[in-house]
């Protein structure tokens, strides 16, 4: 642990307690302010000079945190995505644009321009696409990732608080509230979402989810009345920094079309 003999500083409680929050343990100081890191019976030297400086001058902790980040996922390619009998716990399915996906990523098409992502987490908080070098360094089969990882997803789905409310016109909603915020629209890509959502709101419901963290929905109904929903779903999309779609998704037994389109310069619902 940190020496008797030298009075841990701000930065250092602060290290320390991110650290803590991360469910690592400070360890010894290599060098100046080159520590130790220990998780369980692996550590890591973590070099916090540039942190130090930045939370010294300003009490910013962003060089902290890209650290920390970067932390996570080390420990996760070296322990936790080692071997796939390990990695099975942490994956999951995430749904994101085309735009946003980097090459190397394991996906799949889902609808339009949206695709079901392979991502590991450690905590659900933070949620990384995984890299297709896993495949073979696991020798395991693309749709065996893809069932494992929604596995997964089905079990945060079956915790996830739905709430069905009446609007104007007893049109019925539903609201998913979870936890796992940054995974809240990729509950759509369970395999378990429609037959649920089904049974609430009827064989033939509509979708919107304008950002990763937000969805909602709603019992088909005509366009006229979904339109009222337009500024609010494109609000939303405007102002979140993990935008997805401005789209209106039908829910079918047939599938999943796209019922309409919210244009964010007006908020109208266009076919």
């Amino acid at each position: 642990m940190i020496s008797f003999f030298k009075k841990p500083d701000k930065f250092q409680r602060e290290l320390k307690q991110r650290l803590k929050d991360h469910d690592f343990q400070l360890g010894r100081e290599v060098s100046p302010d080159v520590y130790e890191v220990i998780n369980g019976a692996m550590s890591f030297n973590l070099d916090t000079r540039a942190a130090r400086l930045e939370y010294e001058s300003s009490k910013s902790t962003e060089t902290l945190d890209d650290i920390l980040r970067t932390l996570e996922l080390d420990f996760a390619a070296k322990y936790k995505l080692s071997v796939f009998h390990n990695a099975q716990r942490f994956l999951r399915l995430l749904i994101m644009r085309e735009e946003d996906i980097n090459e190397g990523c394991i996906y799949t098409d889902f609808v339009d321009n949206l695709k079901k992502v392979i991502t590991f987490t450690t905590d659900d908080k933070k949620v990384y696409p995984l890299n297709n070098a896993y495949l073979k360094k696991w020798g395991v089969p693309k749709d065996v990732l893809f069932s494992v990882a929604d596995r997964n997803m089905c079990d945060i789905f079956r915790k996830t608080d739905l709430r069905v409310s009446e609007i104007t016109g007893n049109i019925k909603v539903m609201e998913f509230n979870t936890e796992k915020e940054a995974l809240c629209a990729s509950l759509m890509l369970c395999s378990e979402f429609r037959r649920v959502v089904s049974d609430k709101l009827g064989a033939r419901f509509l979708l919107v989810a304008p950002s990763l963290e937000k969805l909602l929905a709603v019992e088909d109904v005509t366009n006229n009345i979904i339109e009222s929903f337009g500024p609010v779903v494109t609000e939303e999309y405007m102002k979140s920094e993990n935008k997805l779609s401005t789209n209106v998704y039908l829910f079918s037994q047939s599938g999943i079309a796209v019922a309409g389109r919210f244009r964010c310069t007006t908020a109208n619902l266009t076919e």
